[in-house]
Protein backbone atom coordinates (compact mmCIF):
# COMPACT_ATOMS: atom_id res chain seq x y z
CA UNK A 1 0.00 0.00 0.00
CA UNK A 2 1.86 3.16 1.25
CA UNK A 3 1.35 6.85 1.01
CA UNK A 4 -1.82 8.61 -0.20
CA UNK A 5 -3.14 11.83 -0.64
CA UNK A 6 -1.27 15.22 -1.36
CA UNK A 7 2.11 15.14 -0.97
CA UNK A 8 2.37 11.08 -0.92
CA UNK A 9 5.43 9.70 -2.68
CA UNK A 10 6.30 6.26 -4.03
CA UNK A 11 7.72 3.75 -1.42
CA UNK A 12 10.74 1.41 -2.49
CA UNK A 13 9.01 -1.95 -3.06
CA UNK A 14 10.33 -4.09 -0.35
CA UNK A 15 12.48 -6.95 -1.89
CA UNK A 16 10.77 -10.09 -2.80
CA UNK A 17 11.48 -12.95 0.26
CA UNK A 18 13.25 -16.15 -0.73
CA UNK A 19 11.37 -18.89 -1.81
CA UNK A 20 9.81 -20.82 1.17
CA UNK A 21 7.81 -23.64 1.56
CA UNK A 22 6.16 -22.43 5.03
CA UNK A 23 4.95 -18.72 5.56
CA UNK A 24 6.34 -17.38 8.82
CA UNK A 25 3.49 -16.69 11.49
CA UNK A 26 3.87 -13.98 13.42
CA UNK A 27 5.03 -14.54 16.79
CA UNK A 28 1.82 -12.67 18.15
CA UNK A 29 -0.84 -14.67 16.43
CA UNK A 30 0.45 -18.26 17.77
CA UNK A 31 -2.25 -19.79 19.18
CA UNK A 32 -2.54 -19.76 23.02
CA UNK A 33 -1.04 -16.49 23.98
CA UNK A 34 -3.08 -14.42 26.88
CA UNK A 35 -3.76 -11.48 25.90
CA UNK A 36 -0.98 -9.29 27.47
CA UNK A 37 1.55 -11.82 25.61
CA UNK A 38 -0.22 -11.31 22.36
CA UNK A 39 0.38 -7.44 22.99
CA UNK A 40 3.65 -7.67 24.17
CA UNK A 41 4.78 -10.06 21.23
CA UNK A 42 3.30 -7.73 19.16
CA UNK A 43 5.51 -4.98 20.38
CA UNK A 44 8.65 -6.53 20.47
CA UNK A 45 7.99 -7.52 16.81
CA UNK A 46 8.30 -3.97 15.75
CA UNK A 47 11.33 -1.91 14.89
CA UNK A 48 12.62 1.79 16.81
CA UNK A 49 13.34 3.48 14.55
CA UNK A 50 15.09 6.48 16.40
CA UNK A 51 18.21 6.72 18.65
CA UNK A 52 20.79 4.63 20.20
CA UNK A 53 18.69 1.50 19.44
CA UNK A 54 17.43 2.68 15.69
CA UNK A 55 17.02 -0.44 13.46
CA UNK A 56 16.99 -3.41 16.45
CA UNK A 57 13.69 -4.85 17.58
CA UNK A 58 11.82 -3.25 20.85
CA UNK A 59 12.68 -5.32 23.87
CA UNK A 60 10.25 -4.51 26.66
CA UNK A 61 11.85 -3.57 30.13
CA UNK A 62 9.89 -5.46 33.18
CA UNK A 63 8.39 -2.56 34.24
CA UNK A 64 6.97 -1.94 30.67
CA UNK A 65 5.60 -5.81 30.04
CA UNK A 66 4.01 -5.22 33.93
CA UNK A 67 2.04 -2.33 32.68
CA UNK A 68 0.88 -4.01 29.73
CA UNK A 69 -0.16 -7.11 32.06
CA UNK A 70 -2.09 -5.00 34.14
CA UNK A 71 -3.99 -2.95 31.28
CA UNK A 72 -4.69 -5.94 29.15
CA UNK A 73 -4.93 -9.33 31.42
CA UNK A 74 -7.94 -8.20 33.54
CA UNK A 75 -10.95 -9.61 31.97
CA UNK A 76 -15.21 -9.83 33.33
CA UNK A 77 -17.26 -13.02 32.55
CA UNK A 78 -17.42 -12.60 29.02
CA UNK A 79 -13.84 -12.17 28.10
CA UNK A 80 -13.76 -8.61 27.82
CA UNK A 81 -11.14 -6.22 28.85
CA UNK A 82 -12.06 -4.52 32.35
CA UNK A 83 -9.66 -1.67 32.31
CA UNK A 84 -10.78 1.30 29.93
CA UNK A 85 -8.81 4.21 31.07
CA UNK A 86 -5.28 4.06 31.72
CA UNK A 87 -2.99 6.63 33.07
CA UNK A 88 1.02 6.68 32.93
CA UNK A 89 2.54 9.56 34.54
CA UNK A 90 6.43 9.76 34.83
CA UNK A 91 9.24 12.22 34.39
CA UNK A 92 10.37 13.15 30.51
CA UNK A 93 12.40 10.81 28.20
CA UNK A 94 11.40 7.61 29.75
CA UNK A 95 9.89 6.00 26.71
CA UNK A 96 5.99 7.17 27.33
CA UNK A 97 5.76 7.79 23.51
CA UNK A 98 7.49 5.23 21.94
CA UNK A 99 5.64 2.82 24.20
CA UNK A 100 2.13 3.99 23.23
CA UNK A 101 2.71 4.55 19.95
CA UNK A 102 3.45 0.67 19.32
CA UNK A 103 0.37 0.28 21.43
CA UNK A 104 -1.51 2.65 19.03
CA UNK A 105 -0.76 0.37 16.46
CA UNK A 106 -1.53 -2.75 18.27
CA UNK A 107 -5.40 -1.51 18.39
CA UNK A 108 -4.73 0.08 14.47
CA UNK A 109 -3.54 -2.91 12.84
CA UNK A 110 -2.33 -5.63 15.04
CA UNK A 111 -4.11 -8.21 17.85
CA UNK A 112 -6.44 -5.07 19.87
CA UNK A 113 -7.32 -4.19 16.08
CA UNK A 114 -11.19 -4.40 15.56
CA UNK A 115 -13.97 -4.33 12.79
CA UNK A 116 -13.60 -0.13 11.46
CA UNK A 117 -12.00 1.00 15.10
CA UNK A 118 -11.19 4.39 14.79
CA UNK A 119 -7.60 4.86 16.77
CA UNK A 120 -6.62 8.99 17.53
CA UNK A 121 -3.88 10.65 20.09
CA UNK A 122 -4.32 14.05 20.87
CA UNK A 123 -2.56 16.53 22.19
CA UNK A 124 -2.68 20.85 22.80
CA UNK A 125 -1.57 21.12 19.32
CA UNK A 126 -1.41 19.26 15.92
CA UNK A 127 2.36 19.54 16.05
CA UNK A 128 2.11 17.71 19.52
CA UNK A 129 -0.38 15.37 18.71
CA UNK A 130 1.71 14.82 15.32
CA UNK A 131 4.72 12.82 17.74
CA UNK A 132 2.72 9.70 17.92
CA UNK A 133 1.61 9.56 14.51
CA UNK A 134 5.69 9.83 12.95
CA UNK A 135 6.48 7.43 15.86
CA UNK A 136 3.85 4.93 14.11
CA UNK A 137 4.47 5.77 10.74
CA UNK A 138 7.90 4.87 10.91
CA UNK A 139 7.24 1.58 12.93
CA UNK A 140 5.03 0.53 10.55
CA UNK A 141 6.59 1.28 7.56
CA UNK A 142 9.80 -0.65 8.79
CA UNK A 143 7.68 -3.60 9.01
CA UNK A 144 6.98 -5.75 5.96
CA UNK A 145 3.58 -7.21 7.33
CA UNK A 146 2.56 -3.62 8.44
CA UNK A 147 3.46 -1.71 5.35
CA UNK A 148 1.59 -3.88 3.25
CA UNK A 149 -1.43 -3.29 4.77
CA UNK A 150 -1.74 0.25 5.58
CA UNK A 151 -2.11 3.45 3.71
CA UNK A 152 -0.68 6.59 5.04
CA UNK A 153 -1.90 10.30 4.29
CA UNK A 154 0.77 12.89 5.91
CA UNK A 155 -1.26 15.53 4.94
CA UNK A 156 -4.18 14.53 6.99
CA UNK A 157 -2.13 12.72 9.44
CA UNK A 158 -3.86 9.33 8.93
CA UNK A 159 -3.25 5.78 8.95
CA UNK A 160 -5.84 3.55 7.14
CA UNK A 161 -5.37 -0.19 7.86
CA UNK A 162 -7.52 -1.60 4.37
CA UNK A 163 -7.76 -5.20 6.44
CA UNK A 164 -10.11 -4.09 9.38
CA UNK A 165 -10.76 -0.57 7.78
CA UNK A 166 -9.79 0.94 10.87
CA UNK A 167 -8.28 4.26 10.79
CA UNK A 168 -5.89 6.75 13.02
CA UNK A 169 -6.06 10.53 13.27
CA UNK A 170 -4.23 12.46 15.35
CA UNK A 171 -6.02 15.24 16.56
CA UNK A 172 -5.55 19.15 18.31
CA UNK A 173 -7.30 20.52 20.99
CA UNK A 174 -10.00 22.40 19.01
CA UNK A 175 -12.62 20.19 20.31
CA UNK A 176 -15.32 21.96 18.59
CA UNK A 177 -15.38 19.23 15.63
CA UNK A 178 -14.54 16.47 17.60
CA UNK A 179 -18.44 15.56 18.29
CA UNK A 180 -19.60 12.67 15.84
CA UNK A 181 -17.04 10.20 16.71
CA UNK A 182 -16.88 6.49 17.71
CA UNK A 183 -13.78 5.40 19.30
CA UNK A 184 -12.34 2.52 20.01
CA UNK A 185 -8.51 3.90 21.44
CA UNK A 186 -7.47 7.33 21.91
CA UNK A 187 -4.06 8.56 23.50
CA UNK A 188 -3.73 11.61 25.09
CA UNK A 189 -0.18 12.66 24.93
CA UNK A 190 0.64 15.49 27.82
CA UNK A 191 -2.35 16.00 29.02
CA UNK A 192 -0.98 18.16 31.37
CA UNK A 193 -0.20 21.01 29.20
CA UNK A 194 -3.71 21.05 27.89
CA UNK A 195 -5.80 24.58 28.57
CA UNK A 196 -8.79 23.17 29.32
CA UNK A 197 -10.41 19.79 29.61
CA UNK A 198 -13.14 19.59 26.47
CA UNK A 199 -11.17 17.87 24.46
CA UNK A 200 -10.43 14.99 26.85
CA UNK A 201 -14.04 14.92 27.65
CA UNK A 202 -15.43 14.47 23.85
CA UNK A 203 -12.87 11.87 23.16
CA UNK A 204 -14.06 9.79 26.75
CA UNK A 205 -17.34 10.03 25.88
CA UNK A 206 -16.81 8.89 22.18
CA UNK A 207 -16.29 5.68 23.18
CA UNK A 208 -19.75 4.48 23.98
CA UNK A 209 -20.24 2.48 21.30
CA UNK A 210 -17.60 0.17 21.50
CA UNK A 211 -17.28 -3.07 23.20
CA UNK A 212 -13.67 -2.76 24.40
CA UNK A 213 -12.44 1.12 24.15
CA UNK A 214 -9.31 2.01 25.80
CA UNK A 215 -8.35 5.47 27.09
CA UNK A 216 -4.23 6.29 27.35
CA UNK A 217 -2.63 9.34 29.04
CA UNK A 218 0.84 10.08 29.03
CA UNK A 219 1.76 12.77 30.69
CA UNK A 220 4.30 14.67 33.27
CA UNK A 221 2.47 16.57 35.92
CA UNK A 222 1.13 20.18 36.13
CA UNK A 223 1.49 22.69 39.00
CA UNK A 224 -2.27 22.90 38.88
CA UNK A 225 -4.16 20.98 41.32
CA UNK A 226 -7.09 21.73 40.03
CA UNK A 227 -6.26 20.75 36.23
CA UNK A 228 -7.89 17.15 34.42
CA UNK A 229 -4.24 15.52 34.61
CA UNK A 230 -4.39 16.62 38.06
CA UNK A 231 -7.53 14.72 38.84
CA UNK A 232 -6.62 11.65 37.70
CA UNK A 233 -3.24 11.43 38.97
CA UNK A 234 -4.90 11.76 42.18
CA UNK A 235 -7.41 9.35 41.67
CA UNK A 236 -5.04 6.75 40.08
CA UNK A 237 -2.87 7.28 43.96
CA UNK A 238 -6.46 6.42 45.17
CA UNK A 239 -7.49 3.60 43.29
CA UNK A 240 -4.00 2.04 43.73
CA UNK A 241 -4.28 2.71 47.48
CA UNK A 242 -7.07 1.37 47.80
CA UNK A 243 -9.10 4.23 48.79
CA UNK A 244 -11.29 3.72 45.68
CA UNK A 245 -12.35 0.36 43.97
CA UNK A 246 -12.42 0.88 39.66
CA UNK A 247 -11.21 -2.25 38.26
CA UNK A 248 -11.56 -0.22 34.89
CA UNK A 249 -8.51 2.38 35.88
CA UNK A 250 -5.47 1.30 36.06
CA UNK A 251 -2.80 4.03 36.74
CA UNK A 252 0.94 3.97 37.02
CA UNK A 253 2.41 7.07 38.65
CA UNK A 254 6.05 7.80 38.76
CA UNK A 255 7.40 10.22 40.57
CA UNK A 256 9.91 11.41 43.46
CA UNK A 257 7.73 11.93 47.08
CA UNK A 258 7.13 15.29 48.23
CA UNK A 259 9.33 15.74 51.08
CA UNK A 260 12.40 12.78 49.26
CA UNK A 261 16.07 14.46 48.65
CA UNK A 262 15.51 15.65 44.63
CA UNK A 263 19.45 15.31 45.24
CA UNK A 264 19.73 12.21 45.61
CA UNK A 265 20.05 9.50 42.47
CA UNK A 266 17.57 7.10 44.72
CA UNK A 267 14.85 9.50 44.48
CA UNK A 268 15.92 9.97 40.54
CA UNK A 269 14.61 6.44 39.64
CA UNK A 270 11.36 6.57 41.44
CA UNK A 271 10.10 9.20 38.46
CA UNK A 272 12.73 7.45 35.84
CA UNK A 273 12.29 3.59 35.94
CA UNK A 274 14.54 3.69 32.38
CA UNK A 275 17.57 5.57 34.25
CA UNK A 276 20.50 4.68 33.75
CA UNK A 277 19.48 2.21 30.86
CA UNK A 278 17.98 4.27 27.56
CA UNK A 279 17.23 7.50 29.87
CA UNK A 280 20.60 8.89 30.69
CA UNK A 281 21.89 9.58 33.71
CA UNK A 282 25.11 11.72 32.40
CA UNK A 283 22.60 14.14 31.03
CA UNK A 284 20.10 13.97 34.72
CA UNK A 285 23.42 14.26 36.55
CA UNK A 286 24.69 17.19 34.18
CA UNK A 287 21.51 19.25 34.58
CA UNK A 288 20.68 18.90 38.47
CA UNK A 289 24.22 20.75 38.68
CA UNK A 290 22.87 23.65 36.86
CA UNK A 291 19.74 23.03 38.88
CA UNK A 292 21.25 23.45 42.29
CA UNK A 293 22.50 26.77 41.88
CA UNK A 294 19.50 28.48 39.37
CA UNK A 295 16.30 28.94 40.87
CA UNK A 296 14.41 28.36 37.47
CA UNK A 297 16.42 25.24 36.50
CA UNK A 298 15.75 24.26 40.09
CA UNK A 299 11.77 24.26 39.23
CA UNK A 300 12.01 22.79 35.87
CA UNK A 301 14.13 19.64 37.21
CA UNK A 302 11.16 19.06 40.15
CA UNK A 303 8.76 19.00 37.29
CA UNK A 304 10.25 17.36 34.24
CA UNK A 305 12.94 15.17 35.41
CA UNK A 306 11.29 14.18 38.87
CA UNK A 307 7.53 14.15 37.76
CA UNK A 308 6.40 16.35 40.77
CA UNK A 309 3.52 18.73 40.81
CA UNK A 310 5.28 22.13 40.31
CA UNK A 311 5.21 25.50 38.58
CA UNK A 312 8.44 24.94 36.46
CA UNK A 313 8.38 28.75 36.38
CA UNK A 314 7.69 29.84 40.14
CA UNK A 315 10.66 29.76 41.90
CA UNK A 316 12.67 33.35 42.16
CA UNK A 317 15.50 31.72 44.74
CA UNK A 318 16.81 27.97 44.78
CA UNK A 319 15.68 26.07 47.64
CA UNK A 320 19.21 25.10 48.09
CA UNK A 321 20.39 29.03 48.33
CA UNK A 322 17.33 29.97 50.42
CA UNK A 323 18.10 27.10 53.19
CA UNK A 324 21.87 28.34 53.32
CA UNK A 325 19.86 31.65 54.36
CA UNK A 326 18.24 30.08 57.45
CA UNK A 327 14.85 30.60 56.02
CA UNK A 328 12.26 27.85 55.86
CA UNK A 329 11.74 26.82 52.34
CA UNK A 330 8.33 27.47 50.89
CA UNK A 331 9.36 24.86 47.76
CA UNK A 332 7.68 21.33 47.78
CA UNK A 333 10.81 19.26 49.21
Amino acid sequence: MGLRGPGARVLKKAPKPKPSTRKRQASWRRPGLSRSERVIRFVQSLKVTAGDGAGKRFRLRPWQKDIIRKVYDPVDEDGCRLVRTALLTMARKNGKSGLVAALALAHLCGPEAESRGQVFSAAVDRSQASILYREMKAMALASPELAARIIIRDFNKEITDVETGSVYVALSADAHNKHGFSTSFVAYDELAQAPDRRLFDVLETSTGARKEPLVWIISTQTSDPKHIMSELTDYAKDVNAGVIEDPSFAGFVYEAPEGSDIWNEETWKLANPALGDFRSIDEMRSYAAKAKRLPAREAVFRNLYLNQRIDASAAFISGTDWEACGGASTLMR
